[in-house]
Order: C-alpha cells, then structure tokens, then sequence
C-alpha cells in the first residue's frame, strides 16, 4: 500500500504538502467537501488557523505546531481539527471536521462512512509519543 492510499484510507480528511506549502495531496472526503482545494493548490488560500491562536499559516508555523491540536476555518465556514506531523520529508495534516450534528453532516454531503473507523486527534498523538 502507498503513503497515498493508507493516508486516504485511514485519514479521509488529510491533507500533504509540498516543501514549499503547496497542497500535494487531499484525502477523499475532504476532497469532495472542498473540490476547490487541490494539488497546487495555497492552503492559506482555503483556510485560516484559529487555534492554537490566529497566526499565518505558513510552513514555518505548522513545523511549529507539530505535537499540538490545532484548527483550521475554511473559506467556506468548515471548521478542521487535529495536528500536523512530518512524514517522509513532507508535512501532513491529520484532519477532521468540527460537526455539531447530523444535519449539518447532511447538509456538506457526509455520511458517518466519510470518517475514520478511529479518533484521528488520539492516534495522531499516539503516533507522537
């Protein structure tokens, strides 16, 4: 199995990128939330970081933040949460959305099938220690 096909298959919402911030690769479900965030694509150009406080988000800061929760806000009001970890030689967000109900999964084209079978943010920081 690939880095490419385990990352969308045990993390739907992830997203790669280059060396230089470019998104190199989205998970299937995040994909088909977001169809404008692509390969090439700027991630500050899609989304703000929020928390742990509202800062550039830029390489420099995510290498920062690695073994931190973080949230990123989407242009389009989705709300991501969960940590960012460097995986060979390239830095990966381990994502998942910030959904309050069913409705609001129904309204953005989700099912319960579009999430990891796990808690992302505990494996995420499993993996850490």
């Amino acid at each position: 199995m690939t880095t490419s096909e385990f990352l969308g298959q045990a993390f739907p919402f992830h997203i790669r990128l280059t060396s230089s911030g470019a998104v190199a690769a989205v998970g299937p479900s995040l994909a088909r939330v977001m169809p404008d965030l692509h390969e090439g694509s700027r991630l500050d150009a899609h989304f703000a970081l929020t928390r742990p406080y509202a800062q550039p988000l830029s390489m420099e800061t995510l290498e920062g933040l690695q073994g931190e929760v973080l949230t990123l806000q989407s242009t389009t009001g989705l709300h991501l949460q969960g940590g960012v970890m460097s995986h060979e030689g390239s830095l990966v967000l381990l994502l998942v959305p910030v959904v309050a109900d069913l409705a609001t999964l129904s309204r953005m084209g989700l099912t319960l099938r579009d999430f990891p079978p796990h808690d992302v943010t505990g494996d995420f920081l499993l993996l850490l220690q």
